[in-house]
């Protein structure tokens, strides 16, 4: 289920045929609530001794709580322009 990487604990079986797109929805998830109590139980253990996955983790979840967070932050002038300036610049 989770990483994949570290391959141990009680998830070893399913660990070793994850990867990445699984491991976020498995921990968006579990950050969200929407697993069973067995599930949850295992990716919370599994998640303190797991540098990779707790590192995918935070990353989600600090994502979550700045897109929920409702607050306008305000750009500095001209960003935008330098932005879609970077956007336009041909990659070869």
């Amino acid at each position: 289920m989770l990483c994949g990487i570290c391959a141990a604990g009680a998830l070893q079986a399913n660990l070793r045929r994850a990867r990445l797109p699984s491991v976020r929805r498995e921990l968006s998830d579990y950050l969200e609530g929407d697993l069973s109590s067995e599930l949850r139980a295992q990716i919370k253990k599994h998640l303190k001794t797991c540098g990779h996955c707790t590192a995918v983790y935070d990353g989600l979840r600090n994502v979550v709580r700045l897109l929920s967070d409702g607050r306008v932050i305000e750009l500095p002038k001209g960003f935008s322009r330098r932005l879609y300036k970077c956007f336009m610049r041909p990659t070869w």
